[in-house]
């Protein structure tokens, strides 16, 4: 998954809806993943950063599967507010998985789900 597509999903997800356009409208927008480095029994901070309005996002990413899939992260921020549990963030947090995943940033504990 490359930048573009994952900021298309994203505004998708904060939509509620498909959006008409191309995932090339989003090419010339930009951001920077920082992650804290595996500690073993830890959660990373993982952070994007760019000059779009709704960055940054700070996420204290579990490394254990199952926690990620039930939701149970304590701190989720995007652009400085915290966002609320619900279908929503359940969506996001799937997303961010998927880019950390598919771009080999993370070592996640797989659980067999």
């Amino acid at each position: 998954m490359n930048q573009a597509q994952f900021l298309k999903r994203f505004f998708e997800i904060e939509a509620g809806r498909k959006l008409p356009h191309s995932e090339e409208a989003y090419s010339d927008m930009s951001f920077e993943v920082t992650i804290t480095p595996y500690v073993p029994e830890k959660n990373y901070v993982v952070v994007f950063s760019g000059s779009h309005p709704i960055f940054p996002i700070i996420v204290d990413f579990p490394t254990n599967e199952h926690h990620l899939r039930l939701g149970l992260i304590d701190i989720f921020f995007i652009a400085t507010d915290k966002v609320r549990k619900g279908k929503k963030r359940l969506k996001f947090l799937k997303l961010i998985y998927e880019y950390l995943r598919a771009n080999n940033l993370i070592n996640i504990i797989e659980c067999g789900f």
